[in-house]
């Protein structure tokens, strides 16, 4: 049950962003009233997945199903971990939107952001966001949510990609290119993105050491 609910969240955030893509490129809905209507859905359909998928595969609920988890002993450790990833993403995140005055793609009323925390990383809203997963794929000390890690991560470069390619370069041209220059990281810029590396490899470390009850040999 766990795993098929899992599953449907994936499918949800992977075809909600095709249809995003698909409606901005080969139809008119996006000169119209209904297309604001419909990014403030793709917002809540983007975030559902990658705030449930850590939650209700959580340690916290394995009194009610057979749920298997990753830190075992070391779960005090990852989840205060877990709440300085989660704050330091909703920080960004708050900044990122601050700033954020792209309102309405269609209106052409948006303008490059090149200040603030924009200045360290392209795509603060998505660093933001993946902070939060990461966050609370420890607190909820998910082996789902930890193992799909990887692939969350390659969901935001591909869509910070897209957004790059085909909105941002057509419209900002030279500038978008000289920003790119100068801010070289789409999500983590450095210490940032080595503390991860580091985190990353903890983890994996740790993974190592429960590996049998982990797979419940």
């Amino acid at each position: 049950m766990i795993l098929f609910i899992t599953i449907l969240l994936l499918i949800i955030l992977i075809s909600n962003i095709v249809i995003y893509w698909f409606i901005f490129f080969k139809t008119e809905m996006k000169r119209t009233m209904s297309w604001d209507t419909y990014t403030k859905i793709f917002s809540i359909l983007f975030a559902l997945p990658l705030l449930s998928i850590p939650v209700i595969t959580s340690r916290f609920f394995s009194l009610f199903f057979e749920i298997r988890y990753y830190f075992h002993d070391h779960w005090p450790i990852f989840i205060l971990l877990g709440l300085v990833l989660t704050i330091l993403g909703i920080k960004v995140g708050r900044l990122a939107l601050a700033q954020n005055k792209i309102r309405g793609l269609a209106k052409g009323n948006y303008k490059l952001i090149t200040t603030g925390i924009y200045s360290l990383m392209r795509h603060p809203l998505y660093s933001a966001w993946a902070l939060v997963y990461i966050g609370l794929s420890f607190i909820c000390d998910s082996l789902i949510a930890i193992i799909l890690i990887p692939f969350v991560l390659i969901i935001f470069n591909i869509k910070s990609f897209l957004e790059e390619k085909l909105l941002l370069l057509p419209k900002f041209g030279d500038n978008y290119l000289l920003y790119k220059e100068e801010v070289e990281n789409k999500l983590f810029p450095p210490p940032y993105n080595y503390v991860l590396i580091i985190i990353f490899i903890l983890v994996g470390y740790i993974g190592g050491l429960n590996l049998e009850l982990i797979v419940g040999i």
